[in-house]
């Protein structure tokens, strides 16, 4: 569609909805989109006209939606769009149609939200955006609420109502998307002019809409969560509910908005109160929490005195008590109206919790054993991504472990409910009366490679584990092609390096990452990056080993701090062998294709530029020997890592830069340049421009590119923040026109007559633009509202 078509458009859709000649255009207008939207099947065709459409959709907005809805059909059933190149067009076309609705979720909200709910089931991959939808809707807008008030969300209410409780959960991200939106205290808009955008807010009022829309929502999540299984969405549930306990505003809350907030929270209190008894204790424990800090910041006593109900029956309930004690990331320990010790003495919650935990070791006896195991088993289903949240759980294992230990085997080997802490029941055996027995089982189950990762995690911090069971570890774990336990065993190095024989170690490490390299497997350094800076297993390997290390750093998507603080370790024996991972790295990338997920060069640099800093020489021949660009200066890859170790530039560095670069080299000025570039004009890297000039002829082609790399100026704030970068760099500059060198200054005549015209430029172009902002917002109203 041409300009002027454009244009018009947008005229139009300037005018109010109501407007005679507007309806008329765009009703002209639509019918070849109409024609299009159900009829297409070019995806170029489809999407171009799905643009425009999003210029006027409202004055249509009833045809739209039906003809949206079609579209959407034919794309369902359509196998194959017809393109000219694009990925994913489906999904493309999908995003577009969903935002188009989007739009019009006030003016034909239920037969967007039908729609809207007809994709979410019909297509996956739209879900987020169907939920994103709903959020907008049930949100409240500050602008939306001054002009209809709170009839979108009244509306959404009876959508929900109109739902069973079946397809509520179902519908579950959807619907506890809306309900969270329902539950806020801070109604939030924007207000902006040509130049500035203001946030706006208001506090939540009182009144008759706002009790039925808080009511109602805490009334459905109570259903749901009477109906819902998984624990994860109980949890998600609870935490909506403890959203409706808490308010926060920019703008004072009215008292009567406090009151009805207070009776919510009463209400989930009471409800909670109630899950208790019957809740798995992963649960309890949430509403613990929960609880407790409802009733630490509130000041009402209805709420302070259903807290402490509940506090009342977590007493009682002694099975959550010991749970507590030993899983108890969130458990609360000391009275609760005396909150402010609670939190303030962490020393003395630790010596409460040690001297219960005392009390249920010293309790332990073979009669009771069997209860206890089965206990431990259930408290380490809790849900949790890193077992290391349980550590009081793991120490008492150990213990039980360790006094019991032919017990504890024997109920570990009936099956899976101690698998997880596996770790700690190995740990308590070998350090018990059966230690030769269970010495024997392990080198068993190395040889059936059963639990190798629980052993060699085992086997980090256990004394006396021999050569011969460390070397079976690594020829079973390789036998089992698991480059995860592979490299896991080098935890066990770095935590015993003392206790090795150089010989034993380097035979280890060579066979590990001859496998972890032939599968380009780099997850090791997941386990040892954070190492002892002072010491580490690596300063006992040969050149052969390091070089292997090295081999295996290559593959490795981007080198970042962790890899940095290996590649500390290897520069200290041997510094040549970091530029050499550079090199290798720079080769690697042109063979995987440069890869978009590939860095062979890092984006920064975190420890290791003092290492590369140290040898500049080194570095410029890096440099010098991987630079390829041929189509001007390019000033990131390998050239970018002389300015991360370099910054700002130092004059010292010219005279080595010339000893290693020579500019009468076209492809070795090359470089030189680009490295001016890398500093995107500071001031610090004009005496090595002023020295090149020095030993050039005077040459246009070399002064633009010379310039050109001067010109660069980095990130700028303001509207005129790029016109002010330029002028410091024309003061800068200054000094050179009255330079004894001739080419110096004829150079800095150049480059200023340059400055001031792109300085004239960006001026005027600012200006325009300014004038056009200010005339789109009117120049005598300062601010335009807006969603």
């Amino acid at each position: 569609m041409d300009s002027m078509k454009i244009k018009a458009i947008e005229h139009f859709a300037s005018k109010p909805h109501d407007d005679p000649k507007s309806i008329r255009y765009f009703e002209s207008i639509y019918k070849d989109i109409e024609s299009v939207l159900n009829n297409s099947i070019s995806f170029d065709s489809l999407s171009s006209n799905l643009d425009i459409l999003e210029k006027f959709i409202s004055f249509v907005a009833h045809r739209a939606i039906k003809d949206l809805n079609n579209c959407w059909d034919r794309i369902q059933q359509t196998e194959k769009l017809e393109v000219s190149e694009s990925l994913l067009t489906k999904y493309k076309l999908y995003s577009k149609i969903i935002s188009l609705l989007n739009q019009l979720r006030y003016l034909e909200q239920k037969a967007v939200m039908v729609t809207l709910i007809k994709f979410w089931r019909e297509e996956q991959t739209v879900r987020e955006n169907v939920e994103k939808s709903f959020k907008d809707i049930a949100q409240f807008n500050l602008h939306a609420v001054e002009r209809i008030g709170f009839t979108p969300q009244i509306k959404l209410l009876d959508f929900l109502k109109e739902l069973s409780l079946l397809e509520k959960i179902e519908l579950f991200p959807v619907v506890s998307g809306v309900l969270e939106s329902f539950l806020a205290t801070d109604i939030e808009g924007h207000q902006w002019n040509y130049r500035t955008v203001t946030l706006q807010s208001m506090a939540l009022p009182g009144g008759e809409q706002t009790n039925i829309i808080r009511n109602t929502t805490i009334e459905y999540l109570f259903e749901m969560y009477n109906k819902v299984e998984l624990v994860s969405q109980k949890k998600e549930l609870i935490s909506l509910m403890n959203r409706a306990c808490s308010y926060w505003s920019r703008a004072k809350l009215s008292d009567e908005a406090k009151s009805i907030i207070n009776e919510n929270t009463v209400q989930v209190l009471s409800f909670w109160a109630s899950l208790i008894k019957h809740e798995v204790l992963e649960i309890v424990q949430v509403i613990e929490h929960d609880s407790y800090w409802i009733y630490y910041r509130s000041s009402s006593k209805p709420v302070r005195s259903a807290a402490l109900k509940i506090e009342k029956t977590l007493i009682s309930h002694s099975e959550y008590q010991i749970y507590k004690d030993l899983v108890g990331f969130q458990g609360i320990f000391g009275s609760w109206e005396l909150e402010k010790e609670i939190y303030s003495n962490y020393e003395k919650q630790s010596e409460l919790r040690k001297e219960r935990i005392d009390k249920h070791i010293k309790n332990l006896s073979l009669e009771n054993l069997e209860e206890w195991l089965n206990r431990i088993g259930l408290y380490f289903q809790t849900d949790s991504k890193d077992l290391a949240t349980f550590p009081e759980l793991f120490k008492f294992m150990e213990v039980v472990s360790s006094t019991f230990p032919q017990q504890t085997l024997s109920k570990f080997e009936q099956g899976s409910s101690l698998n997880k802490p596996a770790v700690a029941i190995f740990r308590g055996i070998w350090n018990s009366s059966i230690h030769k027995e269970f010495k024997l089982k392990i080198n068993d189950w190395i040889t059936s490679k059963s639990y190798l990762w629980e052993i060699s995690t085992a086997f980090i911090s256990l004394r006396n584990v021999d050569d011969e069971q460390i070397s079976k570890l690594i020829e079973s774990a390789i036998t089992f092609d698991d480059p995860i336990i592979v490299g896991s065993i080098l935890r066990i190095f770095e935590n015993s390096e003392k206790q090795l024989e150089s010989e034993f170690l380097n035979e280890c490490v060579k066979k590990i990452f001859t496998f972890l390299n032939d599968k380009t497997a780099t997850s090791w350094i997941n386990y040892v990056w954070f190492s002892r800076k002072e010491e580490s297993f690596v300063e006992a390997l040969s050149q052969e080993n390091l070089s292997l290390i090295l081999d295996n750093l290559v593959f490795v998507n981007d080198v970042d701090h962790r890899v940095e603080e290996i590649l500390e370790h290897v520069a200290s024996l041997d510094i040549d062998a970091i530029f050499n991972f550079f090199e290798k790295r720079i080769e690697y990338a042109k063979a995987k294709g440069y890869d978009s997920k590939y860095e062979d060069i890092p984006f920064s640099l975190y420890s290791i530029s003092n290492i590369l800093s140290s040898s500049p020489e080194k570095l410029i021949s890096l440099i010098k020997r991987n630079y390829r660009y041929d189509y001007g200066v390019y000033r990131y890859g390998v050239v970018s890592l002389f300015e991360k170790c370099f910054t700002p530039y130092d004059s010292y560095l010219t005279d080595i830069i010339f000893k290693e670069l020579d500019p009468k080299d076209k492809s070795e000025l090359q470089v030189i340049i680009a490295i001016i570039s890398c500093y995107e004009g500071h001031s610090s890297i004009l005496p090595l421009v002023e020295t090149l000039l020095t030993e050039l002829d005077y040459n246009e082609e070399s002064n633009r590119m010379i310039s050109h790399a001067l010109f660069q100026t980095g990130v700028t704030s303001g509207e005129y923040g790029h016109a002010n970068a330029l002028k410091q760099k024309l003061e800068d500059i200054k000094p050179w026109l009255s330079n004894e060198n001739d080419n110096v200054v004829k150079f800095a005549t150049f480059y200023s007559e340059s400055l001031k015209k792109y300085i004239e430029q960006e001026i005027k172009r600012v200006d325009e633009r300014v004038a056009l902002e200010k005339h789109k917002y009117g120049v005598n109203d300062d601010s335009v509202e807006g969603n």
